[in-house]
C-alpha cells in the first residue's frame, strides 16, 4: 500500500520511492515467503539497527 505512508490502498505507488504490496510479494517469491513473513523480517531487521 503505499506500505510507506499507510494510506490504506495495497497497489497505490504515490511516488516512485513507495513500497507497494506487490513489491513486498516479489521479493518473498524467490524464498517463498508470504507477505507477513517478509514484512515481519523487515521489522525485526528495522529493530535490530536500534533506530
Amino acid at each position: 500500500m503505499c506500505v510507506n505512508c499507510g494510506c490504506g490502498t495495497p497497489h497505490e505507488r504515490h511516488r516512485k520511492t513507495d513500497i507497494t504490496l506487490g513489491d513486498l510479494t516479489a521479493v518473498g517469491k524467490p524464498d517463498d515467503l508470504s507477505v507477513e513473513q517478509v514484512a515481519e523480517n523487515i521489522r525485526k531487521s528495522v529493530a535490530k539497527t536500534g533506530s
